[in-house]
This record gives structure tokens, sequence and C-alpha cells, in this order.
């Protein structure tokens, strides 16, 4: 059974609703929901006083009608009677202002009695309903790590992970390079937590603090978690992760996630896509879960747009192409009251189904009820990753280096080549295992430490392609740049290294730009012929010998210097490129990467129409979605079933605006899965 349904908060609604809704939901197709991640106020309406009975009522309610539940843990709506009792509890923000307790996600993760009173709740929760059938999982503190305190409790924790990290004061001057500007700390004490009101705070420091606070909500979900280990059977644990971080996903059982996807009326933003890929981290026990899949259009204080005539459809399939194995919209009823009051639902304020809501959602059920036991326990197989690190994006975050760049708009771009070529994705961090693939995509990778290196130079040298950009290998892990040139620990593998660089332009130093921006000049057909624009950075690169260049600049005084670079290392190759291009150079980049590899597209798809596969018993679904607002049509070859009609299909698909198609191809030949 693939979990499909919404959120659902009984507190807010008369218990004689309660059936109405459970006959409603299944009606729809919902065999599953998600409650109780903000109703701490119900469950313990004073201290240590546990009322959990109307929530055995929901649950029996639901669960007669073939719905179970995903239970939230609600320590994310911290109940008055606590912050009352604890103001101190209250975060203190990158301003230094304490906060107030009128939204929610406002107490400290260092504060003693609110993880005391987090585990109480928690423990009481896991007692009652750690053995329950009607219980399919548990959700940890809804958007876990959403905001961050700067208070002294905060500080202190901080010192001291910092001095378990280095050891000595005298290791972390060093590594910090602390005597900058005359910062050097005689004392742990000293060390300050990055505030807004500081203004740009070393680089070391403002990574280190990310690093931290991302240790320290690791910590929180794992004492949840276990608490629930410790009484629960046959029940997994997840959470919708924010920020995404690799160091999470070891706690939980599947990664969870929130789908609100950028939207507009023709075309696809690829990170929404690359979102999605991130959250399958190959070495999770399970499928990912979309915890909060859009379906009524968003809203607090603004709201967002409606969904057009098959968007929503697309976006939940979007969804399980990218891996998801359950679902549950955000939200089953708008409220009529709270901070949410305009976002939309599957059911409206006055407790009718939303005419433009709720008639995809259930086709989409009933769409899921006849893939569904075709995909549940498949897998998404890739032979492409992207190397993506939340060291590097914080890091850029506090030195972006460019006006108009940023680390994940790189990414994208990239990504996108990769969706253009037609293959399967994911999107990793340095810690899974990159053996597994046949190529990797490591754009602006701007951390990087000697092992990682090591590992790069094995990949390649055992037949894998490798692709960087300008901007990678420039600093090590505390953000000091090594007595080497970029890309550092990677000279003899790119061969390449960067003997000066220019931008495009910076507003800041009063520079104009350049008007038009650079071009480069392709030396490959294997990757185009004529000029493509250059812009936004520009490697002046020297080349090692046995190095070929594959485009050179054409324009500056740097004209007919290499810009993009290829070199054969051991049984793979290295591709640096020195500068940002136009979106068709970087396409045919990654398919030259992808050919050298050996790694063919799923089928030929046009423009604004994205190909995912997922591998299943004895064959793979196929999946293709339109994101434009015109027909389009791929070709996919011969052999395959429409999931849905059980009616062959192809060789040629067609898919209407925002169309959706799954296809099914049993390979009689490939090995039973385990």
């Amino acid at each position: 059974m693939i979990p499909y349904g919404a959120a659902y908060y009984p507190e807010h609604w008369p218990r004689d609703r309660w059936e109405t809704d459970a006959r409603m939901m299944a009606e729809c197709g919902f065999n599953v929901v998600r409650m109780g991640e903000f109703a701490w106020s119900r469950f313990e309406p004073r201290p240590g006083h546990f009322e959990f009975e109307w929530m055995d009522e929901v649950l029996e309610t639901l669960y007669r009608r073939g719905i179970k539940t995903v239970m939230g843990t609600p320590t994310g709506g911290v109940p008055p009677w606590f912050t009352t009792a604890n103001p101190d509890s209250l975060i203190v923000d990158a301003q230094g202002r304490r906060a107030g307790a009128v939204n929610r996600y406002f107490t400290c993760f260092t504060h003693k009695p609110f993880l005391e009173a987090s585990r109480r709740i928690v423990d009481a929760m896991a007692a009652r309903y750690g053995t329950d059938k009607r219980i399919l999982g548990w959700h940890l503190h809804n958007e876990l790590g959403g905001n961050r305190c700067h208070c002294d409790r905060c500080r202190a924790a901080f010192q001291s992970w910092l001095k378990d990290r280095y050891g000595s004061l005298k290791e972390l001057n060093r590594r910090w390079g602390t005597i900058f500007w005359s910062h050097v700390y005689n004392e742990w004490e000293e060390i300050p937590v990055p505030l807004e009101t500081h203004r740009n705070p070393a680089p070391a420091l403002a990574l280190a603090w990310r690093r931290w606070y991302m240790d320290l909500i690791t910590e929180y979900a794992k004492t949840q978690a276990d608490l629930i280990r410790a009484k629960a059977r046959d029940q997994w644990i997840s959470t919708n992760l924010d920020p995404h971080d690799a160091r999470m996903f070891e706690v939980l059982d599947r990664v969870g996630y929130n789908f609100y996807p950028h939207t507009w009326d023709n075309g696809d933003d690829p990170g929404n896509s690359m979102t999605l890929d991130a959250m399958r981290p190959p070495s999770a026990k399970m499928p990912p879960f979309s915890f909060e899949q859009r379906g009524g259009q968003p809203g607090w204080d603004l709201v967002s747009r409606l969904n057009r005539p098959g968007e929503q459809r697309l976006l939940a399939w979007q969804a399980f192409a990218h891996g998801a194995d359950g679902m549950t919209y955000f939200r089953w009823r708008i409220a009529w009251f709270g901070h949410e009051n305009l976002w939309g639902g599957i059911v409206r304020h006055d407790g009718s189904l939303h005419p433009h809501v709720a008639p995809a959602a259930v086709q989409i059920g009933q769409e899921l009820r006849r893939v569904g036991a075709i995909m549940e326990g498949s897998r998404v197989d890739s032979p492409v990753a992207i190397l993506r690190t939340q060291d590097c994006a914080w890091a850029f975050e506090r030195q972006p280096q460019q006006e108009r760049w940023s680390y994940d708009g790189e990414l994208g771009r990239w990504y996108r080549g990769a969706v253009r070529y037609g293959v399967n994705v994911d999107v990793v961090e340095a810690r899974e295992a990159l053996e597994r693939y046949r190529v990797i995509l490591a754009p602006a990778h701007y951390v990087m430490n000697p092992a990682l290196a090591e590992r790069l130079q094995k990949f390649v040298e055992h037949g894998g392609i490798l692709l960087s950009t300008f901007r990678t290998a420039v600093v090590d892990e505390d953000v000091a740049v090594p007595e080497q040139e970029a890309p550092a620990w990677l000279h003899d593998l790119f061969g390449v290294r960067v003997e000066a660089y220019d931008v495009q332009e910076i507003a800041r130093y009063h520079t104009t730009p350049n008007e038009p921006p650079g071009r480069i000049r392709m030396k490959d057909p294997a990757i185009g012929r004529g000029t493509a624009q250059a812009h936004t950075w520009y490697d002046l690169l020297s080349l090692k010998a046995g190095t070929k260049a594959l485009a050179v600049y054409a324009t500056g005084f740097y004209k007919g210097t290499p810009a993009i670079a290829e070199r054969q290392a051991g049984k793979g190759r290295a591709i640096y490129v020195g500068c940002g291009t136009e979106q068709w150079v970087v396409n045919a980049l990654v398919a030259r990467a992808c050919r050298l590899a050996g790694v063919k597209p799923l089928a030929r798809v046009p423009e604004g129409v994205e190909i995912r596969e997922r591998t299943v018993h004895r064959g793979v679904l196929r999946f293709l979605l339109n994101f434009t607002t015109s027909p389009k049509q791929a070709v996919v070859g011969p052999g395959f079933m429409d999931a849905v009609t059980g009616k062959r299909a192809g060789p040629v698909v067609r898919l209407p605006a925002y169309g959706v198609t799954v296809l099914h191809r049993m390979d009689r030949k490939a090995p039973v899965r385990p």
C-alpha cells in the first residue's frame, strides 16, 4: 500500500465532524493522515496531565474507514503554560532580540526544561501508541531546524562543541586564522555567536556555527527517535527536514520533506526536481515521504496562485517519479482561524470538497491504486550524481562572491543538463558511496579536503567521469585557502591550475558590467561548434601536458586561453569548466560526460518534458511529465504498457499540457529482486 492522504487537525473541529471527515477522506481514496504535530495543548493541557482519549477516538474513527495515521510529535508548537513558566526558553534571534510566544518554533534547543518537557510528551505518546496497529509511522517535530537561537546558553554549548572539535584554542586559532584583524582567542568563552549586528563574521566562525546547530538539532531528533524506538513496533520514523542535511538522514528510517514547488505557466524549475532527488539519499533505509504536498494554494500573509488544470496531478506524480512512496497533502481542510486561515486544502471553509482541488486528489488516488501495486518496493537507480553539500551552501551563504550567482542556481544549471539528456539523477552529499555512479557532476564544490579529493581521484581512475566548474576546491573545511591555487588537491586530476580569475561585474566595487558578457569558442565538435556566451566568472587556466582544451576564451585580454579542459586519468576522465556559459553548452558537456561513461538516455524527450524511471519487480516504471502549456510527444520505444489504463503504449507517447503518463515494461530476463 502506498500511503496517500492529507494532514488532518481534528483538534480544530467539533467532535461530531470527525466521522464526516473520515467518510469524505475514504471517498477521496485516502488511506493515511498525518496528525498530532501541533496538538501539544490538547495532549497535555497542564504540566504532566495527559489527555489522549480524544485522539484514541479519532484514530478509531479513521481506522474504521481504512485510514491509518502518521503520528506527529507535537514539540514544534509549545503550550503557553510552558513559555509563561519559562520565558527564558524563547529563542534569541540573530539581532539579539528575545522572541515572543506568538508563532511556532520559538523555543531554544539548549533549554533544559524544554528538553525535559519534550522528552516527557514524546515518551508518553510512544508508550500509548508505540504498538498501536492504527499508527503507520512517526513524524518528529514538524520542520525541525527552522529557527536558530543565539542566547547565552547556545553560545556556551557552541563553545563546548568547538572545544570537542578542535581540542585546543591553539589549533582553533591556527585553522581559523584568527590572527587576521587580531581576533586571537585566549579563552573558549571569548568566542562569540555570529549575530547579524556583528556584520560579516569570520567565514570559519559562520560555518562552524551552522555545523554546530545542525549537530544540535540532529541530537534533538535522535533523542525523540530513541524514545519512540524503545517502545514502538513496526512503525517507521521520519520528519520533514529543514534544512536538508545528511547528518539528519542517519537518524531517520525514511527522509521526509515538504513539496511546495515554484510553479508557473510554462516550464519546470529544475530546483523542484533537484530538491526531490536530494530527498532520496542512497543510504536511506526506506523511500522518502512527501509530508506536505501542494494541493490547495499556499497562503499565509500572501496567497499563491491556484493550480492550473492538470498541475496538481503533475506535481503529485513528479514526487512519485522521484522516489516518494508516501504522500499527504497539506492540508485536509482550510482552517477557520490562525496563521493559515488562507492556506488552501482539499475541503473548503464551509466543509465541502474544493471543486478545483478535490477532484484532482481523487483522480490521483484512483491512479495510485492501479500503479501503486507495481511501484511499491521499487527503487530509483541513477547513473549520474550531483554532488551537493551543506558545507558548500553555508560557505557561499557567507561569501556569495557574485551578486547574481548562487551555489544552488549553479547546481540547477547542471542538473537541468542531466534532465535534458534524459537520465535519473541523485543529488548526494560527499559521505555517500560515490563509486556507485558512472558520472559525478560537482559544480562549484568550494569546500574541499584531501580525503574527498583522493576519493574523486580514485573514482576517475576506475572509469568514472567527473565534471567540475569554477569555484571548486578553493578552501578547506575551515574556509581557509590552502597554500596552493584552485582546484586544490585536484591539479593532477583535472590537469589545470587557476592562475587568476576575472568576474563579470560587482556593483560594490563600482565596476561596470562587461557588456556584452565574454564569449568562448568551441575547440572540440563533441560539445558543439562556434561560440557561446561566457558570464559570471572567468578562470584563467594553465594546462598540464596531456590536458586538452575543449573551449577557449574568444574575447578579452585572455582571448585564446583555455576555458574548458578535459583530461584522461586512468580509465576515466575529468572535465573542468572555468566559466559560466549558456545552457546549451552545459547540456552538451553533460551529454558528453554521459556518453563517455556509456550512459544512455532513457528516451528522447522534448524541452519541458521530464523523464524518470523506477526499477520494479522484473521491469521498470517510466514517468513522462509535461511541464508546459503545450502538447508534447516523446519517443519511448516498444514494449510498454500504460500503467494506469493497462493498454499498450508507445513507441511514441503524446502528452497534453501538464500531462503525465506512467509506463510499465516487464523484462522477463531480469532476475527477481530480493
